[in-house]
């Protein structure tokens, strides 16, 4: 027997969505008195996850924790305020610990930092005195420490760095534009000494700055979209793997998102997400970036919270998940939103519900295996003494996922062949004909998408 190499086809690029498998766990209330009054922010870090809210009855800032993935929270505990806060909190985390910021009734802006998850506070900072407006300062995180951001009775937009969550930089000015002025409070990523910034200006567009030296200095701002932003909802932004991506919610009730991956300096065209978002408060489209992809929540007119999640840096999203379950999203409170945060266990949401309570759904994140990298068509025949056999050889490196089973071989689109090992071989081929074969891999969270390659049998 003879063999005679005859064709061969490489074909690599992975072009459709990791399936991820976004199934919630009940909701549950944290609170029990429908005494809180805010927006619940929420977030994560090794030692587990944590939300913060205002007490109406105390007119107080609260927090409460969980280290069991929300199966229960601690009793809500009160943070060091010394006067009545006047925004709602927000609350940030890295492996060194949280820090809660907020405004009080002076206007001035606050910062408190715990190590040891909620058990001790230090004393509250004053960032920056008589100067933040009513919409609440926002804080971020990564390796490099905190970056609150505010926007400043001046109607510009102000930083603040932080590398332990105690000592603060003196503000830096992100924006004076006296035509495009804030109209709500502005949001940041970051990403080592990086740093982005997005807001709402006059009208209803979207801007953004960058910074690479955690927040002392900003670039000139630049339009994210034309597209109209509903009426003070403001804009988020996260940032994973070279992409920053910012959603919004616009007039008619539709969540979009664009993408830059050059530091903000240009921005996608708009992608709609979904439609049917509730108008109540305008609350914003919440976004955060992880190693799986893109977390997109969102609150409907049913009153519910979902998810939605885009592994192509929000070129395409998933159908989104309701995650409230029987404690529906409270539609009294403007910007009521569905905080959404992450650690190694999974996602954690949280939101004010129906009752006037704090509630919380946690989301285990089950990914399906990542494909072949390439896979290798080769087109052969076999030389006999009376006839030529024509078949087609096929190849391919092992899927990086490490709970693979199999993989599954398409030919045109159908089932193959199921096989543990990384090559099959096609006989039943025409000589003369092209096929198209994929391979994909699969284990028991799914099957990943596919990767093709074009063979013509000789």
């Amino acid at each position: 027997m003879s063999v005679k190499y005859t064709a061969l086809c490489v074909l690599c690029p992975l072009i459709a969505l990791y399936s991820l498998i976004i199934s919630p766990n009940p909701a549950v209330e944290i609170t029990s008195d429908g005494s809180v009054v805010s927006p619940v922010p929420v977030a994560g870090n090794s030692q587990g996850f944590m939300t913060s809210w205002i007490n109406m009855n105390s007119g107080s800032l609260e927090f409460a924790t969980t280290n069991n993935n929300g199966v229960s929270w601690s009793a809500p505990g009160a943070l060091p305020v010394a006067n009545s806060p006047l925004s709602m909190p927000w609350i940030a985390a890295n492996d060194n610990g949280f820090v809660v910021t907020w405004a009080d009734t002076n206007g001035d802006l606050y910062a408190t930092f715990t190590s040891n998850f909620g058990l001790s506070w230090s004393a509250a900072t004053i960032i920056a005195s008589g100067a933040v407006t009513n919409p609440p300062p926002t804080i971020t995180t990564s390796s490099s420490g905190f970056l609150i951001t505010w926007w400043q009775t001046t109607n510009s937009i102000q930083s603040s760095f932080s590398t332990n969550g105690t000592s603060w930089t003196t503000p830096s000015q992100v924006y004076q534009n006296n035509t495009n002025v804030p109209q709500t409070f502005p949001i940041a990523a970051c990403s080592g000494s990086d740093s982005l910034i997005v807001w709402q200006g006059y009208p209803t567009t979207g801007y953004s700055s960058f910074s690479s030296n955690n927040g002392t200095s900003w670039a000139s701002d630049v339009a994210i979209t034309s597209t109209d932003i509903a009426y003070q909802s403001p804009i988020w932004v996260a940032f994973y793997g070279g992409a920053y991506v910012c959603c919004w919610q616009n007039l008619a009730g539709g969540a979009y998102a664009s993408t830059s991956l050059n530091n903000g300096s240009s921005w996608s065209a708009p992608t709609l997400l979904v439609t049917g978002l509730s108008s109540s408060g305008i609350p914003p489209v919440a976004i955060l970036g992880t190693a799986e992809g893109f977390f997109a929540s969102a609150y409907f007119t049913d009153n519910s919270g979902r998810i939605s999640y885009s592994t192509n840096n929000g070129a395409t999203w998933s159908t989104f998940t309701p995650v409230t379950g029987s404690y529906p999203m409270n539609s009294n409170f403007g910007w009521a939103f569905l905080g959404i945060a992450q650690n190694t266990a999974g996602l954690m949401t949280s939101w004010i519900d129906s009752n006037g309570n704090a509630a919380a759904a946690f989301i285990p994140i089950s990914a399906a295996p990542t494909p072949p990298s390439t896979l290798v068509g080769t087109g052969l025949t076999n030389e006999f003494p009376l006839q030529v056999q024509s078949y087609v050889s096929l190849s391919w490196p092992a899927s990086a996922s490490t709970n693979v089973i199999g993989y599954h071989v398409y030919r045109d689109g159908s089932l193959l062949a199921s096989t543990t090992e990384r090559f099959y071989q096609d006989n039943n081929v025409i000589a003369g004909e092209t096929y198209t074969y994929s391979v994909t891999a699969y284990s028991a969270n799914g099957e990943s998408p596919v990767t093709s390659a074009t063979v013509r049998a000789p």
